[in-house]
């Protein structure tokens, strides 16, 4: 269903998470992220939430609009 990913829950910056998602983005994108880790419940989740906000606050700049999944079907 995604086609990039941010590989963010082996990541160990948010700024590491952020080139992979560039590196792939083209726009019409589903961006994968994680909210954890799959090693471990409760690790700390903080690098996925700073990339996050930031790369939408960036691609917003830049004009991409964001959507649902559910508006992606209809």
């Amino acid at each position: 269903m995604w086609n990039v990913t941010g590989w963010d829950w082996d990541a160990h910056s948010s700024e590491a998470i952020e080139r992979k998602v560039a590196k792939q983005i083209r726009g019409g994108d589903i961006v994968l992220l994680h909210d954890g880790s799959h090693r471990q419940l409760g690790l700390d989740r903080s690098h996925a939430v700073a990339a996050t906000e930031r790369l939408v606050a960036n691609y917003k700049a830049e004009g991409y609009e964001f959507v649902t999944i559910l508006d992606c079907l209809s």
